[in-house]
């Protein structure tokens, strides 16, 4: 009990941790928030497409899994978006929360908690299966994410305009780049390797940061309306769902635990820089990143308490 409750906090606290330190420095008046906005865009263009190519280049494929659940996985996600895209835009009719909206829906951290948490719970097998399936879900998310903040802009995008878009999207360039050397196998000298991992890793914490400093309290009330039912459903039911769609496809424990995590972690730190950048609510964005970090403390160590008691993971 003890050890998964500090799982969660270890998980979740050093978030809180970066968005203290950029609310606390615009308060302060350490520096603007214009500062802030500069400093998302740069971090989205020049930092996260590291993060991309040292998550691809470091997958080993030489394991063997049961492609039964890497179909699953990658089923899972691009149904739940089919179904997202169908239903929000009946009941939501701002086209910039449409797609912040469906983001955060779909859009797990998965690449930050996926296999810290698999490795806490299940050993080398837990990290070696999570990895494999960072590499199904991760482009999924991305591709999926540009097209759905491109087509709810409001304006009219062609086919061609829209495959573009996408390709030159820095998450999803990072993500081809990092593709290409794991399925070569051509090796990089540490010469390079070192300042991709050093950059990948300084990604998603300035990334939280610049979130802290654009971050606004008094804001998060008139969102309410869209916050509550959205972090509902995506912390709630539709793990709740999954699991239960997985447990009835005979997959393993591990492969259980995987698809709780897939859906029941936080929305995705990199949904607020995209959305800010491509037309979507950054605000909203970031506050869904924000309240939904905060619940994984409490949502994750609930989740494992009550799936391991049952017997589920």
């Amino acid at each position: 009990m003890i050890e998964t409750l500090t799982l969660a906090l270890n998980a979740c606290i050093p978030y809180l941790v970066y968005l203290a330190i950029g609310y606390i420095g615009r308060e302060k008046k350490l520096v603007s928030e214009a500062f802030f906005n500069d400093l998302n865009t740069f971090v989205f263009k020049a930092f996260f497409p590291f993060l991309m190519i040292n998550s691809f280049y470091h997958i080993d494929t030489s394991k063997s899994f049961d492609h039964r659940f890497w179909f699953f996985c990658l089923f899972a996600v691009i149904g739940t978006i089919l179904v997202l895209c169908a239903a929000v835009p009946h009941i939501v009719k701002d086209h910039s929360k449409i797609s912040t909206i469906i983001q955060a829906l779909f859009r797990s951290n998965y690449l930050l908690f996926g296999v810290p948490m698999a490795e806490a719970l299940f050993g080398q097998e837990g990290t070696e299966l999570g990895s494999v399936i960072l590499a199904i879900v991760i482009p999924t998310y991305n591709v999926a994410s540009v097209i759905i903040l491109e087509v709810f802009r409001g304006g009219k995008v062609s086919a061609k305009q829209l495959v573009y878009n996408v390709l030159t999207t820095p998450l999803v360039v990072g993500a081809l780049i990092g593709a290409a050397f794991l399925l070569t196998g051509i090796p990089l000298p540490e010469c390079l390797l070192l300042p991709i991992g050093k950059l990948a890793a300084l990604s998603t914490p300035i990334a939280i940061v610049t979130l802290g400093g654009t971050l606004h309290f008094n804001a998060i009330g008139k969102n309410m309306r869209y916050i509550v039912p959205t972090l509902l459903f995506k912390m709630g039911i539709l793990p709740l769902l999954m699991v239960m769609l997985s447990v009835a496809l005979g997959f393993n424990e591990l492969e259980r635990f995987i698809t709780l995590i897939l859906f029941a972690t936080p929305v995705a730190a990199a949904s607020y820089p995209m959305a800010r950048n491509l037309g979507g609510d950054g605000e909203l964005a970031g506050q869904f990143v924000v309240i939904s970090t905060v619940l994984a403390i409490g949502t994750m160590f609930v989740w494992i308490v009550v799936l391991r008691t049952i017997g589920v993971i």
